[in-house]
């Protein structure tokens, strides 16, 4: 006895006949394997790590030269080493994942994400400050929040797969 093959139903709304695949939300799709993640997140916090020690070093410098407030301070200096940290997540964290790191529109979204770092940077800092914490727990504390929001923004925005 020989079975017959049943030809799949085809979707008249495409042009090809091949059936109608329905569309995966873009969070199911990025969903990456652990040890990618892991490795992703490992990267991650290496190039922050150089990243906010260049604006630490920044912000000491120019506090302890009086030229700006503590709030002010960190945040210039959280944006120069907002330049370093594209330029190495682009190459190194999410290279696989993105798309070339001098894409446009990539680097667009990137600067809303620094936008969105640095404002709340600020307000953690401010927060902290006026609860009376020390200025390194304060910068610390706010450090720990931009880095939490980043890396998700980052992987499921920024970098994200085209």
């Amino acid at each position: 006895m020989t079975h017959r093959h049943t030809p799949r139903p085809r979707d008249a709304a495409h042009p090809r006949g091949t059936a109608h695949q329905p569309t995966t939300p873009i969070l199911r799709r990025a969903r990456p394997t652990l040890p990618i993640l892991l490795a992703q997140l490992c990267s991650f916090l290496s190039v922050g790590a150089l990243a906010t020690g260049l604006q630490y070093l920044l912000t000491l410098m120019m506090v302890m030269a009086g030229a700006l407030s503590l709030v002010a301070a960190s945040t210039l200096a959280f944006l120069i080493s907002a330049a370093f940290n594209y330029w190495a997540n682009a190459r190194l964290t999410f290279a696989r994942q993105g798309r070339p790191a001098n894409d446009r529109a990539q680097q667009l979204r990137f600067a809303a994400m620094v936008a969105l770092g640095c404002a709340l940077n600020a307000m953690l800092l401010r927060l902290a400050l006026s609860l009376g914490l020390h200025g390194v727990l304060s910068q610390l504390l706010a450090t720990a929040g931009v880095l939490a929001s980043n890396f998700a923004i980052s992987r499921l925005w920024v970098f994200r797969k085209p």
